[in-house]
């Protein structure tokens, strides 16, 4: 009974000494978390006083950048006025240099002026060629009927000083009138007596001297018929008008060029007599009825016009 007991009794002073072996455990644990939790509370609250003074320097960071922001829009309203006045600026100058450009050159121009009115030597030479002008064009518009005078007149502004555009157009105009007023029979007419009178000899001898040439002549027509066709006959010609076969001499062959209907030749037949003006071709080589080939000038008539039948 004894042992048992004693032996109770150390346990229990076993478990005693445990359990204040445990509680004294718990305690170091203890005072070790608090400590910890005081040192998070330190550095929490210099994290706090650190954050504080940040949030300082950034107010007052967002403060300067206002004022240098403030100051750029400024700087740049400043700027943007200064280069709209550089540009009038500019624009004044530029203006005021062409005005000046323009006024030496109108100075210039005054005195050039000037010296083309009153220098004797300078206004003769424009004469001449304002006379020869006048008369190019007056020749010009003899031709070109049809044409305005004012597009045929070619005027130099170096006149100025002698005459005026409307006075040359109206001389070349008044020069130039009577060609232009005639009506189309009389340029027929005038074209006609253009053409020369030739001795026939002279053109047996040389047709070739008159390719191009317009000749006024009389013929006795020796052959039209379907050998020649509609448009074309033979005949002898004369320089002087006469209506007896003898007086006629050649072989010439007329070709119109209104070919193939050439209504000017209607009513026209051989052996007549015809007053021709036509425009020489040189020569024509052909085959004859009896096999042989025989040699004639060739014209290009310019018009026909019925003497006398035969």
């Amino acid at each position: 009974m004894r042992n048992r007991a004693i032996t109770t009794v150390l346990v229990v002073l076993a478990v005693i000494a445990a359990g204040c072996s445990a509680a004294e455990t718990d305690s170091a644990a203890l005072d070790a978390a608090t400590a910890e939790r005081d040192g998070l509370i330190v550095e929490r609250d210099q994290l706090a006083q650190q954050l504080g003074d940040l949030e300082g320097e950034m107010s007052a960071l967002r403060v300067q950048v206002e004022d240098l922001d403030a100051a750029y829009q400024a700087q740049s309203v400043a700027l943007a006025s200064a280069e709209d006045e550089t540009t009038a600026a500019q624009a004044t100058a530029t203006e005021a240099e062409l005005k000046a450009v323009d006024a030496v050159a109108a100075a210039n121009a005054e005195v050039e002026a000037l010296r083309l009115k009153y220098d004797p030597e300078i206004r003769a030479e424009l004469q001449t060629t304002y006379d020869a002008e006048m008369n190019r064009a007056c020749e010009q518009a003899k031709v070109e009927w049809e044409t305005p005078v004012v597009a045929l007149v070619q005027w130099d502004s170096q006149w100025e000083s002698i005459s005026t555009t409307n006075a040359l157009i109206e001389a070349v105009e008044e020069c130039s009138s009577a060609e232009r007023s005639k009506t189309a029979e009389d340029r027929e007419a005038d074209r006609l007596a253009a053409c020369e009178a030739v001795d026939v000899d002279a053109l047996e001898k040389d047709p070739d001297a008159y390719n191009g040439t317009c000749i006024h002549m009389w013929a006795r027509i020796t052959q039209y018929d379907s050998n020649t066709g509609v448009c074309t006959f033979r005949a002898e010609m004369s320089d002087r008008k006469a209506t007896r076969w003898y007086d006629y001499d050649g072989n010439a062959i007329m070709v119109s060029p209104t070919d193939p209907s050439c209504p000017e030749l209607d009513g026209i037949d051989t052996d007549d007599f015809v007053e021709v003006w036509a425009t020489g071709n040189g020569t024509l080589t052909y085959d004859t009825t009896i096999g042989g080939s025989a040699t004639a000038t060739l014209w290009l008539l310019e018009a026909v016009r019925l003497i006398k039948k035969d």
